[in-house]
């Protein structure tokens, strides 16, 4: 009988971002990251994928911290397709 082999792909979004940021990678928030995990998985079975980073907080009207929420938001739901 032959084994199959399985894996869970867990990444660390803060450390990815700043990956593809030095890289140039444009739109971060579009990046294959299915495609990119499948890569990784080196055609194994994968069982599950998580994308681990903490979220924006925003605290009173900063724009800044508006922007990046949203473009966060973005990236999550990007993650669920």
């Amino acid at each position: 009988m032959d084994k199959i082999n399985k894996i869970a792909v867990y990444i660390d979004g803060s450390n990815l971002y700043y990956k593809l940021k030095d890289l140039k990678v444009e739109n971060s928030i579009y990046f294959d990251y299915k495609e990119f995990s499948d890569f990784l998985a080196r055609g194994r079975v994968v069982v599950s994928y998580r994308y681990y980073v903490g979220a924006v907080r925003v605290k009173g009207n900063n724009s800044k911290a508006m922007s990046m929420r949203k473009n966060q938001q973005k990236l999550f739901s990007n993650l669920e397709k």
